[in-house]
């Protein structure tokens, strides 16, 4: 029933409890990203939804989904890290910035880098410089480890540059 008058069948929609209907031919994924759903025919036909270690169960822009979570792209079912600040260049972040990569073959878990994404974009900050307040005459150990705040003046670290 649409008001007082009937409608086709197959206007109706399927009904999902706490949700309402569902329009034919639209997806619905259940509260705790479990399933995704179509509405096909008047029924709902679900099957396994498989969201990423690396993403979260979230509604953005009104759709609930497997979303990937902050250094990690995909799409939500699959999440992978960041490369370098190219690659995150190349996914069109263009603010500079501190982000989170994971370059190929890096035995560890990701890292914190700043990221320059003018002059050309994507570039990785080794060393980094504004107005000396971190003093850079240190021993072999710190710039083995890396020093200073990524977001201001810091050296990157041995270890991660290898």
């Amino acid at each position: 029933m649409k008001g007082d008058d009937c409608v086709s069948e197959m206007d109706c929609g399927c009904f999902v409890q706490d949700e309402g209907v569902i329009p034919e031919g639209e997806l619905y994924v259940t509260t705790n990203c479990s399933n995704k759903c179509e509405c096909r025919a008047n029924e709902l036909v679900c099957t396994t939804l498989n969201c990423s270690e690396h993403s979260t169960c979230d509604v953005r822009e009104g759709a609930r989904y497997c979303y990937c979570k902050k250094g990690y792209h995909g799409d939500g079912e699959r999440c992978v890290n960041f490369i370098d600040c190219l690659d995150l260049f190349n996914a069109n972040f263009t603010e500079n910035g501190v982000f989170m990569i994971k370059p190929l073959d890096w035995p560890g878990a990701p890292i914190k880098v700043y990221c320059n994404m003018t002059d050309g974009g994507g570039w990785t900050v080794f060393q980094r410089r504004l107005d000396h307040s971190i003093n850079f005459y240190r021993n072999w150990t710190c710039y083995k480890e890396g020093f200073g705040s990524l977001d201001h003046e810091h050296w990157l670290g041995n270890e991660i540059i290898f």
